[in-house]
């Protein structure tokens, strides 16, 4: 009997990374996307089977920190990474004191995003 695959939400503006991340991570999670951060946190409202959500700092609309505020406010416990090409000490603070429990720099790395994504939902 196969074992189901945990289910991973996606949220980023950048279609090369959307690729990127399935990928690089197709054969251990299911795998959802949402172009920007109302769509990720519509999904979220939404009756839904997400495990974990990786969410990009910088997009268009609401950026990271506005989305992972929103997604807190409708589950608080969902582990949630941020992914973002500043390596700044300030983002990564101002990502976990929004809620995220992870940070994957760009450009993403395999083994990198495995073990932050591990991480997290060890974390949940």
């Amino acid at each position: 009997m196969a074992t189901t695959k945990p289910k991973l939400l996606v949220i980023d503006d950048e279609e090369g990374v959307r690729t990127a991340m399935k990928l690089l991570l197709e054969e251990e999670y299911d795998i959802v996307f949402a172009e920007n951060g109302d769509e990720g946190i519509k999904i979220v409202s939404n009756p839904n089977d997400i495990d974990l959500i990786t969410v990009d700092m910088k997009m268009p609309g609401k950026n990271g920190i506005e989305t992972i505020v929103e997604i807190r406010k409708i589950n608080k416990t969902i582990p949630l990474v941020v992914v973002s090409g500043w390596d700044a000490k300030e983002v990564m603070y101002d990502s976990i004191q929004s809620g995220a429990n992870g940070f994957i720099t760009k450009p993403l790395k395999q083994d990198n995003v495995l073990k932050e994504l591990l991480n997290a939902r060890k974390a949940k």
